[in-house]
């Protein structure tokens, strides 16, 4: 869940190469905006910053295109509303802005993971991939509970192509490269002499053509290229010339170009039911084409990095703990008697949070993950008194008993304390409940198992005296029926 923090901030993109100028403008006609709310104390815009992390530049013309204002709230008991539905309200608040990209958002209180919802699609064209993302972004603008949809690729540039015609290059006798060269000489220019000098300066000597005549196809359609025999055609002639949109950013995943559609999670909606939809979607009406392909990423996509990594510790963390109690009671059995408090302490955790409507998010795992040292702990020493009453030479059944009840008071004094240390943490943020209630879950249900788990396990593993009278009576059975038999 989302902390409540005291900094909201609006992200606004504008098209590439807005001036400084622009910016400002823009930027000042959207601060008026937030005077009407009593949560608000002050805002700061900065032109250039793209996100809370980044300091504003002003190096260079293309970065002016980014605002950030970040909203500094008045202190939680002073506001009604929490810094999540301040997001919701100022997005409702500025929804009239068109002239670029808009975002607000706040910090979370864990480590960034990314948008709440996200679809990457990977493909070689970006026309298609455009398309797709069109398709993708008019879909999620349908479910309840998204905002601020919106797709990674930047086109505001626009850039001329021109595409040879391999035919008709050989057909004139003109080469590809030659072509070329007349086509980087009138976009750079050409270096006609270096270090020429101008007086007491030594430049080089650059010939170009004007830029500014070839603003669209057919201007560059007209420009004259010489054959060998020494006519002239247009440049059409040797293949299409196009206007065509110009990435300002081209992303790749696993080897292929990539196009995001992200969205944010309105306060009340489920990330994951709504990426659930976003999936099936994805699988049954987007219809990629062959080559292009799909995947989930954002909080989805760290959600399961997370968990991975998570139950790859809890695996190691269970090994390296078996095998402590194994050097330590010389035994695997008693080992195995110490770790299987683990599943109670667990399966506790997943009862507790269903019962209260507790998300497991990354920070509950993390107090799963403590439980595992936590209740081991109290089975050890439990387990270790036992092994001391066997040793005094009590019998299997006594010495359970009398461990048992030596060690109530300790593991559950033990275990109280700790509960009691840590409800003020988990009362006292949603980002700490996860963490604090799993262990407050797994000491609760395993305090109170292992109590008669670990004696009633222990004596059915270790206590031989049921074995030994089922045995002396099977013997007795058959010495009788021996002798009934010799009788006979």
């Amino acid at each position: 869940p989302n902390d409540d923090v005291d900094l909201v901030y609006i992200s606004v993109e504008l098209p590439t190469g807005t001036t400084a100028e622009t910016s400002q403008a823009v930027l000042e006609s959207l601060l008026p905006h937030f005077q009407e709310f009593r949560e608000i104390n002050f805002v700061l815009g900065e032109i250039g910053a793209t996100s809370p992390v980044d300091q504003p530049t002003s190096t260079t013309g293309q970065e002016f295109n980014h605002l950030l204002m970040t909203a500094h709230l008045v202190g939680k008991d002073e506001r009604e509303r929490t810094s999540t539905e301040m997001v919701t309200v100022l997005e409702e608040k500025l929804a009239f802005f068109n002239e670029g990209k808009l975002s607000v958002s706040q910090l979370s209180g864990g480590p960034p993971a990314g948008s709440d919802l996200q679809l990457k699609l990977l493909g070689k064209d970006f026309a298609t991939l455009e398309d797709l993302a069109a398709t993708t972004k008019q879909f999620i603008e349908t479910l309840p509970g998204t905002t601020n949809v919106t797709v990674s690729l930047s086109s505001a540039g626009k850039k001329l192509v021109f595409r040879p015609d391999d035919a008709k290059l050989a057909a004139l006798g003109i080469g590809s490269e030659e072509t070329a060269s007349l086509l980087r000489a009138m976009a750079s220019g050409l270096t006609v002499k270096e270090d020429a000098r101008f007086g007491d300066d030594k430049r080089d000597l650059v010939i170009r053509l004007e830029s500014d005549n070839f603003s669209d196809p057919d201007d560059l359609g007209r420009l004259m290229v010489a054959t060998p025999t020494g006519a002239l055609v247009p440049l059409t002639a040797l293949g299409s010339v196009s206007l065509e949109k110009n990435p300002t950013l081209i992303t790749r995943e696993d080897e292929k170009r990539s196009i995001s559609v992200s969205a944010g999670v309105s306060d009340g909606y489920s990330i994951t039911e709504l990426n659930q939809k976003i999936e099936q979607f994805a699988d049954s009406e987007l219809n990629l084409p062959d080559g292009y392909s799909w995947k989930t990423g954002g909080v989805n996509e760290e959600n399961n990095k997370s968990v991975q990594s998570i139950m790859y510790a809890m695996l190691l963390s269970a090994l390296l703990i078996f095998g402590t109690m194994v050097v330590q009671f010389n035994s695997f059995r008693k080992a195995l008697i110490v770790l299987l408090v683990i599943p109670i302490a667990v399966s506790g955790v997943f009862i507790f949070f269903a019962l209260f409507g507790i998300p497991l998010s990354f920070p509950a795992l993390i107090g799963v993950l403590a439980l595992f040292g936590i209740v081991v702990n109290n089975s050890i020493i439990m387990v270790d008194k036992i092994n001391k009453n066997l040793d005094l030479g009590l019998s299997v059944r006594e010495s359970v008993v009398e461990g048992a009840t030596s060690r109530l008071e300790p593991i559950l004094l033990t275990a109280l304390s700790t509960i009691v240390g840590l409800i003020p943490i988990t009362l006292s943020d949603p980002i700490w409940q996860g963490l604090g209630g799993a262990i407050i879950a797994g000491l609760t249900f395993s305090g109170v198992a292992k109590l008669f788990f670990i004696p009633v396990i222990y004596e059915m593993w270790f206590d031989s005296s049921n074995s030994d009278d089922a045995s002396k009576q099977a013997v007795n059975l058959t010495d009788d029926y021996r002798a009934t038999f010799r009788t006979n």
